[in-house]
C-alpha cells in the first residue's frame, strides 16, 4: 500500500485504512471507490489516504455496475454530438454550425479538456446529482466557446473549462432545493446562491487557474450590482471572460427547460436580455445578441 494525494485518487482505487474527517467515519478499509466516493473525498478537508498498490486488478471493481461509475471522454463526446443534434433540431444552434469547424473546435476543446480524471469526476458527479446544471453547463460551454473565439479571446481552452465548470458548485446545494418545482422560499434562494462559494472553493482545491475559479465565483455578478456576490465597491472590473459568461449564463438558463417552466425562445431570451442590459457590458450584450441572430 502507499499515501496518495487525494487529488489524484480515482474510481477503482481500494482503500487500505478506514477513512475519518474529524471523529466521523467516512469510509471504511477496504472500499473500492466509486465516483461518488472520489469526489466526497476530494471535497473534505483530508490531504492523503492510503490505497493498495494495484487496485485496477480487484475483480470486485471491473464487476462493479454502480451508477457513479467513471464517465469516458468518448461517452463525453458522444453526449455532446446527441446534445448539439438535439438542439439542431429544435433551432437553438441553427446558427452555430452551418461551418463544420465550428463543431470541430467544440469537440477538440471537449477532448482535450476531459483528459483530465478530475473534471471527468467532476461533471460525471453532476449529471449524476443535477441533469438540469450538468446540460446548463455543455450549453454554456458550447455557446461561450464559439462566442469567445468568435472575439478572438487568447485564453479560449481555458475560458471553455470556465465555462464548462461554472457551475460545479451545484454538487454542493441539496437536490430537493435545485429540483424543486415551486418557487423558491427565501431560505432557498440563499441556499442556490452558495454554488458560486462552494464551485470556487472546490476548483482552487482541484488546482484550477485563478481565471477560471473567478468564473466559478462571479458569473451571478452584474454591473449594476443587482447581482451576487455583491463586489461592485471591493472588486475591479470583471474580466472579458466574466462579463461573456454572465451573458451566455443567463440566455442558456432561459432557454433551456427548468423543473419550474418551458424553455423560453431565443428571440424572448434576447428580449429579456435587452430589457435588463443595465446589469451587462453594452458592447458585449451588442456582439452576443448578433452573434446569437
Amino acid at each position: 500500500m502507499y499515501k496518495k494525494s487525494v487529488k489524484w485518487i480515482a474510481v477503482g482505487d481500494q482503500l487500505a485504512e478506514d477513512i475519518y474527517e474529524g471523529d466521523t467515519l467516512l469510509l471504511k478499509k477496504g472500499t473500492i471507490l466509486t465516483l461518488h466516493q472520489v469526489f466526497t473525498l476530494q471535497c473534505s478537508t483530508i490531504e492523503k489516504v492510503c490505497v493498495h498498490e494495484f487496485p485496477s486488478t480487484n475483480t470486485r471493481w471491473k464487476n462493479d455496475t454502480s451508477k457513479y461509475k467513471y464517465d469516458s471522454s468518448y461517452n463525453f463526446e458522444k453526449k455532446l454530438y446527441e446534445y448539439v443534434m438535439t438542439n439542431l433540431r429544435n433551432g437553438r444552434y441553427q446558427h452555430f454550425f452551418q461551418e463544420e469547424e465550428n463543431y470541430q473546435l467544440i469537440k477538440n476543446n471537449l477532448l482535450h479538456i476531459m483528459t483530465s480524471s478530475i473534471i471527468d469526476n467532476v461533471l460525471s458527479a453532476l449529471k449524476i446529482w443535477d441533469k438540469n446544471s450538468f446540460y446548463h453547463s455543455i450549453d454554456a460551454f458550447i455557446i461561450g466557446t464559439l462566442w469567445l473565439n468568435k472575439l478572438g479571446f487568447d485564453h479560449l481552452l481555458e475560458g471553455s473549462t470556465g465555462f464548462l465548470l461554472h457551475d460545479i458548485g451545484k454538487i454542493k446545494i441539496p437536490r430537493d432545493v435545485l429540483l424543486k418545482k415551486e418557487k423558491l422560499t427565501e431560505k432557498e434562494y440563499e441556499i442556490v446562491k452558495m454554488h458560486v462559494n462552494f464551485g470556487e472553493y472546490l476548483l482552487k482545491k482541484f488546482g484550477f487557474s485563478g481565471r477560471i475559479c473567478d468564473m466559478a465565483m462571479y458569473h451571478h455578478h452584474t454591473l449594476d450590482g443587482s447581482g451576487y456576490p455583491n463586489t461592485v465597491c471591493n472588486h475591479p472590473e470583471p474580466t472579458l471572460e466574466i462579463k461573456a459568461l454572465m451573458i451566455v449564463d443567463v440566455f442558456s438558463a432561459l432557454t433551456l427547460d427548468r423543473p419550474y417552466r418551458k424553455a423560453y425562445s431565443n428571440e424572448e431570451a434576447i428580449a429579456i436580455l435587452k430589457q435588463e442590459k443595465h446589469k451587462y457590458d453594452p458592447q458585449l450584450l451588442e456582439s452576443f445578441v448578433q452573434f446569437i441572430s
